[in-house]
């Protein structure tokens, strides 16, 4: 009998994330403006990093590759989003330090690491991010068709980002 009450328990815990994230980077419409450069992101690769007992839900969506070797540079690019459980529909500010419904905003690429000599992921956090962001009432749905964000790169480059996503949560 508990076996059964595990498998029972076991069935309502997420059990896997689907999904898209998009991304165009406005202040690069030509090739001409070269440090600020990107081709448009897209993500059907999802990854949710939160433990089952956590009290948010930490959306990573991955685009490209890496190189297989680190001296070599890809177009490997993440972009993730960490916001509170139970958080509803409606308009969300983001500023790192700031208490709020959004606890986190990454972007990351491919860059060159004077440490360690190589090609690595840099991740930066966003320095603000506005999301107007739709949720189920079930919250197994999260989707936004405006998500902006501005990352200060290692560089010193300030990305604007526009983005754009759905995010399915199965839980059986």
């Amino acid at each position: 009998m508990e076996t059964l009450h595990k498998n029972a328990a076991q069935a309502t815990k997420l059990q896997n994330i689907t999904g898209e994230f998009n991304a165009i980077f406005p202040n690069a419409v030509t090739p001409a403006n070269a440090p600020y450069s990107r081709a448009p992101y897209r993500s059907q690769s999802l990854h949710n990093l939160a433990h089952l007992d956590e009290e948010f839900i930490d959306i990573k969506s991955v685009s490209g590759g890496r190189p297989v070797q680190s001296l070599f540079t890809g177009d490997l690019r993440e972009l993730s989003l960490k916001i509170k459980k139970g958080t509803t529909s409606g308009t969300y500010k983001y500023k790192p330090g700031v208490d709020g419904a959004i606890l986190d905003v990454r972007y990351g690429e491919m860059g060159f690491s004077e440490v360690t000599n190589n090609y690595v992921l840099l991740q930066e956090r966003a320095i603000e991010a506005t999301l107007i962001l739709q949720v189920s009432e079930d919250e197994r749905y999260y989707s936004s068709n405006s998500f902006d964000i501005k990352v200060l790169t290692s560089n010193g480059i300030t990305l604007d980002i526009k983005a754009d996503f759905k995010v399915y949560l199965t839980i059986e």
